[in-house]
């Protein structure tokens, strides 16, 4: 049976607040997204593999994220760009490095609607670089919201700056980043539930990968070999072990809040599965209400604000240790 067409997002941009101009802001996100072009740092090529790859994972992406509630984004491969720095030039070098000192592997850059691949990759570790482009092809259709700001100071490098031509004058504006999935930026400058979000996305980059790839042929004999070394250990085993699969104390304190909110909260939920679903439906939907109410009922009033902060900071902290 041919599936369904699906409905698409016209970029990754899901609104812009605080605004009169909305709708020219998303036009202007819908044309970036349709003529994407990086020219600040060369090109790796794409070989066929890359391609067909990059093709597979978003073809199965629409009908995965369309079941928490989302509209996806259609990504083509000019959408991802893999860094060659043997192209780049001293001061470009110097940007790749700093970037790949971070732990930078990959990123999603909103405001370039493309996904950056910094470190080099290795074709023969296939079900690596399929995991690390499903996650972030999951940040890219994840909910996400700029809102316009006059205010000029403590401009962050994530927020972009407009020159409006206006009937008198020209003036600046600037569109600060409100929120990417779960992430909450705030006006201190802090970044509310950045490693909880991340965690979201890497479970659900898990089960992506136990869905699909085994249906994507390029990856589909790896993975038979990695089924195989696995096949005696419990799923929720297999995927602590598995190497590919990143963000292990953040994953861990989210497996935690789902086995507290599940055992407090069996009368409104079948399955710990239906748990998290309210997670990644805050992370791909934008609507964080049901989940305030479910780890507020699970905790106390005023959890979901501290749950916020905590995990602003407390897997970094932890990585430092």
């Amino acid at each position: 049976m041919e599936k369904a067409k699906l409905d698409r997002r016209e970029s990754s941009v899901s609104r812009i607040v605080k605004t009169e101009d909305e709708q020219e802001f998303l036009q202007y996100f819908k044309d970036m997204f349709e003529n994407r072009q990086f020219h600040d740092i060369p090109e790796k090529e794409k070989t066929p593999f890359i391609q067909e790859l990059i093709k597979n994972i978003n073809d199965y992406m629409g009908e995965f994220v369309a079941q928490y509630g989302t509209t996806p984004v259609d990504i083509k491969d000019k959408h991802i760009y893999f860094i060659d720095r043997s192209k780049a030039t001293e001061n470009k070098k110097k940007k790749i490095d700093k970037a790949r000192a971070k732990g930078f592997m990959a990123v999603f850059a909103p405001q370039a609607q493309g996904v950056v691949i910094w470190e080099e990759y290795d074709e023969d570790k296939k079900l690596e670089l399929g995991t690390l482009l499903t996650h972030e092809m999951l940040h890219f259709n994840s909910f996400f919201v700029y809102e316009e700001s006059e205010d000029l100071a403590n401009k962050r490098p994530e927020d972009l700056l407009f020159c409006i031509q206006t009937e008198n004058d020209e003036k600046d504006i600037l569109l600060r980043r409100r929120r990417s999935g779960l992430k909450v930026f705030t006006k201190e400058r802090d970044t509310y539930f950045k490693y909880l979000d991340e965690a979201v996305i890497e479970e659900l980059t898990i089960r992506f990968s136990e869905k699909y790839f085994p249906q994507i042929d390029a990856l589909s004999k790896e993975l038979e070999k990695e089924n195989q070394l696995y096949h005696l250990i419990s799923s929720t085993t297999r995927r602590k072990l598995i190497s590919r699969y990143e963000y292990e104390f953040e994953r861990d304190d989210l497996n935690d809040l789902i086995d507290e909110a599940y055992k407090k909260n069996k009368d409104s939920f079948k399955s710990r599965e239906d748990v998290f679903t309210v997670f990644a439906k805050a992370v791909l939907t934008g609507r964080l209400l049901p989940l305030a109410r479910l780890i507020e009922k699970t905790y106390e009033k005023g959890s979901f604000r501290g749950l916020g902060k905590k995990t602003a900071k407390s897997a970094q902290e932890r990585r430092a240790k």
